[in-house]
């Protein structure tokens, strides 16, 4: 499928399926075009990287948040794992997140939620076990 191989067209694809509806929720919050613009164009990028990194099907994603700061969380999987990602670039945040995810099956736990929006420490992965 084109989409996950984040090329050029996949992005703008999933950029026309979903403007419309994105760009009307951040209607609802500010009339600041500008800030819609860059909200959906961001939501569009971690929507592709989340799908690239194979976890769209794995943990299907419920909602996205942009917090107060401008950084984004998502809410991920059957039981809503709470995932801070903070501000773009995601997919590198994203494949922490697999490769948490992974090894937390392996020991048969789940994440209550999971912070990946260390600026100071972007290395560092916070995580709470329910």
């Amino acid at each position: 499928m084109a989409q996950n191989k984040g090329d050029a067209e996949a992005f703008e694809a999933l950029y026309y399926r979903y403007r419309d509806w994105v760009y009307r929720l951040a209607w609802r919050f500010t009339g600041d075009r500008e800030f819609r613009t860059r909200v959906l164009t961001q939501a569009v990028s971690l929507l592709d990287d989340y799908a690239e990194v194979g976890l769209k099907r794995r943990e299907p994603i419920s909602e996205i948040h942009v917090e107060d700061d401008g950084g984004f969380s998502i809410y991920s999987g059957p039981d809503a794992v709470h995932v801070a990602l903070g501000t773009p670039p995601f997919r590198s945040k994203l494949r922490r997140l697999r490769k948490v995810l992974d090894r937390l099956e392996r020991k048969k736990a789940r994440p209550a939620y999971v912070y990946l929006d260390n600026d100071r420490r972007p290395d560092r992965v916070t995580v709470r076990l329910r």
